[in-house]
């Protein structure tokens, strides 16, 4: 005996979930992918010589941020990227990646030597 069948569940597509924009976690979350893909380029492209990231599954990119409510902005903090000096040694950098919540781009861009 064979049954073939679905479920009587009914799916539905749940709508991106609204962030008010004073709430940082919420606009972290749901902008996150973004701001990787927006900024992981950025941050390659100020490395003089060659670049490792040290992110992984359980370590993302970006473990901070700080919200503008007025300019309706996050800036996204890392410190996932190590670069080689002119001396082949490693030097952790700490990235700052600002996104207009509005339109998703990034508007301005900071890098430093340094852990956070």
């Amino acid at each position: 005996m064979y049954f073939v069948g679905g479920s009587d569940d009914k799916q539905t597509a749940e709508a991106p979930k609204v962030c008010s924009n004073t709430d940082t976690q919420c606009n972290f979350d749901n902008n996150m992918v973004d701001a990787v893909t927006k900024c992981k380029p950025l941050v390659e492209h100020a490395a003089k010589y060659e670049f490792e990231w040290t992110d992984g599954l359980l370590d993302p990119m970006f473990s901070h941020a700080r919200i503008d409510s007025k300019k309706n902005q996050l800036t996204f903090i890392g410190d996932k990227v190590k670069f080689t000096n002119g001396f082949n040694a490693k030097m952790t950098m700490t990235y700052a990646c600002t996104m207009d919540l509005k339109t998703k781009e990034i508007v301005d861009f900071k890098i430093s030597e340094g852990k956070l």
